[in-house]
C-alpha cells in the first residue's frame, strides 16, 4: 500500500549521493555523513524484491542473499556509526565497537547454522530461533539510538548552522530508524501482522530524511552559485560599460553573461574587481561639482531615498566614462572617492547591484545631457 513512499526515498537517497559526491569528496566535514548514506542507500538496495530477484536468477540460492545481505547490514550499521562519530568528532573505541560488529556477525552465521534447513531467511520464517532477529535488532536499535543522541547532541556545538541542521535531519531519520527496529521486535513476539504495514512509509520517511541530511549542504551551495550567477547578469553591462572607457582594468580572458556553469566564482570576483578598479580610474575624469551636481540631479528625479548614492553613482560613472571615451584630459584636481566606505562586502556588491540597476536606465544619459548642456 505505502511501498511507494520506500521507493521514493531509496532513489531520493541514491540521488542525492551521487550528486553530492564531488562537493563530498572536496570537503571533509561532509565527508563521513556521506559515505554513511551511502552504505544506508547500498543496504536499503539489497532489500528491494527486485534485486532479490535478480541476484536469484545469477546465484540461485535465495537463503545464502537473505543471509549475506543480513551480515551486510550488520556491517554497514557498524561503519555508519564509526562515520558518525568522525564527522561529529568521537571517533573513540573504535576497537570496541568492532568487536561488537564481529559479535554480532558471528552469532548471525551460528544461529542461521544450526537452524533447521529452510528456504529462505526472513522474519517470518519459522525455522530460525528468535535469537537470529533479536541480536541484530538489538544491535541496530543501539546504533540508531546512538547516532541519534549523538548528532543531536553535537548539533548544538556545531559552528555552522547548515551543518547543525545537517546533523539534526539525520539525527531523526535515525530516530525513525529505532522505532522500525521497535515494530520488527514487536512483531516476533506477537506475529501480528498488522505491524509490518507501518514499515513501508516509516522506512520511506526514514531514507527522505537522510537524504536531505546530505542535501543540504547541496542547496546552500547551489543557492550560493545562482546568487553569484544572478549577480553576473546583472554586473555585466556596467562592466562592459567600464572596462570600455578603462580596458586596462580587465584581464585576459573573455568573460560570457551566459557562462553560468563554469568557473562562476572566479568571474564573480573578476567582474567586481575590474568594476572597481574602473572606477578609480575614472574618478581622474570628474570633479566634487558633478558629483554634487549628480546628487542634486537625482533627488529632483523621484528616486527613492535609500538609493540616492546608487543613482549619483551611476550618473557620475557615465559622465566620467564618456569623458575618457572622449579623451577629454583628466582633471587637475583628483577627488576624494565618492564611492561608500567601511561596508562589508556583501554590501559592496549589493550597492554596485543597484548601480548596475541605474546604469541601465535613462537616467544617467540625462544627468550627461545636462551636464554638457
Amino acid at each position: 500500500m505505502y511501498s511507494w513512499s520506500e521507493t521514493t526515498g531509496l532513489i531520493s537517497l541514491w540521488v542525492v549521493a551521487v550528486t553530492r559526491a564531488p562537493g563530498a569528496v572536496r570537503n571533509p566535514r561532509h565527508r563521513p555523513l556521506w559515505l554513511g548514506v551511502c552504505l544506508i542507500a547500498a543496504t536499503s538496495t539489497l532489500y528491494q524484491d527486485p534485486v532479490v530477484t535478480l541476484l536469484g536468477t545469477l546465484i540461485s540460492d535465495l537463503n545464502l542473499i537473505d543471509l549475506t545481505r543480513s551480515l551486510t547490514h550488520t556491517a554497514s550499521a557498524g561503519v555508519m556509526l564509526y562515520f558518525v562519530l568522525v564527522a561529529t568528532g568521537r571517533q573513540r573505541h573504535t576497537t570496541l565497537l568492532i568487536c561488537v560488529v564481529t559479535l554480532v556477525m558471528a552469532s548471525t552465521v551460528w544461529f542461521y547454522g544450526t537452524a533447521p534447513p529452510h528456504a529462505r531467511s526472513t522474519i517470518s520464517t519459522p525455522e530460525l530461533p528468535l535469537l537470529y532477529w533479536l541480536l541484530p535488532f538489538g544491535f541496530y536499535l543501539l546504533v540508531g539510538g546512538i547516532s541519534a543522541a549523538v548528532c543531536w547532541r553535537h548539533s548544538d556545538e556545531a559552528d555552522r548552522s547548515m551543518l547543525r541542521w545537517s546533523l539534526r535531519v539525520f539525527g531523526m531519520s535515525q530516530s525513525l530508524g529505532c522505532v522500525l527496529w521497535c515494530l520488527f521486535a514487536a512483531y516476533l513476539f506477537t506475529r501480528d501482522a498488522a505491524l509490518l504495514s507501518y514499515v513501508p512509509p516509516l522506512t520511506g520517511a526514514e531514507l527522505l530524511l537522510q537524504a536531505g541530511s546530505v542535501l543540504l549542504p547541496g542547496l546552500v551551495s547551489a543557492g550560493q552559485h545562482l546568487q553569484r550567477c544572478w549577480v553576473l547578469w546583472r554586473l555585466r553591462p556596467l562592466w562592459q560599460a567600464l572596462t570600455e572607457a578603462v580596458p586596462t582594468v580587465a584581464l585576459p580572458g573573455r568573460t560570457s553573461r551566459w557562462t553560468f556553469t563554469t568557473a562562476v566564482r572566479w568571474q564573480h570576483y573578476r567582474l567586481i574587481i575590474e568594476i572597481q578598479d574602473a572606477v578609480l580610474a575614472l574618478r581622474a575624469y570628474t570633479t566634487p561639482a558633478v558629483i554634487s551636481a549628480a546628487r542634486q540631479f537625482v533627488a529632483i528625479q523621484g528616486v527613492a531615498e535609500g538609493n540616492h548614492e546608487a543613482a549619483a553613482s551611476a550618473c557620475w560613472l557615465e559622465f566620467a566614462r564618456r569623458a575618457k571615451l572622449s579623451s577629454s584630459a583628466p582633471c587637475d584636481t583628483v577627488c576624494a572617492s565618492p564611492w561608500p566606505s567601511e561596508s562589508s562586502f556583501r554590501e559592496e556588491i549589493d550597492f554596485l547591484v543597484r548601480v548596475a540597476r541605474f546604469h541601465g536606465t535613462p537616467l544617467p544619459a540625462a544627468f550627461h545631457l545636462k551636464e554638457t548642456a
